[in-house]
């Protein structure tokens, strides 16, 4: 088990009907590169399965811990589905712009279903020009420092000629831990709650205005310039 840190449990925190803490990055592509000329959604799928193993966050998903005493922990999601999190959508003719703009808007809109691991990804169809965008949703918690471009990058190829994908090493079966070993947990950490976010501040305030709710906020911006500053002296 890995527990969140204490800014990636407050990506998770401000979340609001108004506020989301996924972070999202949008690809356009010409399928007539891809073998066959066209790309549906099983490839993606056989494609992502095959590195799924080069981006382990893809398979954690949140184990809270009873009464919210502490932070929640990533565990390996023992039920875990591909099928789930990569989906198929199309854009209304003519397909420009406008139409893929707000069919994204109404996608990163949504919530990311925090019973599962936190990313989705779409494959969009329909663009002018016979073109398809790959559109990656991803929760900011589960990949704090890692951006869309980074998890397009280790998934897929930027040449035609490909690469060699090392195979994934064989791995235990997830263990899932039981509220009594959660709880007992978050007892055994509160006296060290204190003491532990004192020890964080200096890493969580360069970030401060990366956080959802807290952007907005009269001097959070300077607050995390002068601690990015700070921090490379």
């Amino acid at each position: 088990m890995r527990q969140l840190t204490s800014l990636d449990a407050q990506f998770l925190a401000v979340e609001s009907p108004r506020a989301y803490g996924h972070v999202s990055s949008l690809a356009i592509f010409d399928p007539s590169t891809a073998p066959g000329g066209r790309v549906c959604r099983d490839d993606l799928c056989r494609l992502v399965g095959e590195r799924l193993h080069l981006v382990p966050p893809f398979r954690w998903k949140l184990a809270q811990v009873p009464l919210g005493l502490d932070h929640p922990y990533w565990i390996d999601d023992p039920d875990f589905d591909l099928d789930f999190h990569i989906r198929e959508t199309a854009v209304p003719p003519p397909g420009g712009p406008r139409q893929l703009a707000e069919q994204v808007a109404r996608i990163v809109a949504r919530p990311l279903d925090r019973s599962r691991p936190l990313w989705e990804l779409f494959l969009v169809h329909g663009l002018d020009g016979g073109r398809i965008a790959l559109l990656t949703k991803v929760h900011h918690a589960a990949v704090d420092g890692m951006s869309g471009a980074e998890i397009l990058g280790i998934l897929f190829d930027p040449s035609c000629e490909g690469r060699d994908v090392p195979p994934p090493q064989d791995a235990e079966p997830p263990r899932v831990p039981g509220r009594a070993e959660l709880l007992a947990r978050g007892l055994a950490g509160v006296p060290a709650q204190p003491l532990r976010a004192a020890r964080r501040l200096p890493a969580a305030l360069p970030a401060l205005d990366e956080v959802p709710g807290i952007q907005g906020v009269p001097g959070a911006r300077l607050v995390s310039g002068a601690a990015r500053r700070a921090r490379r002296l």
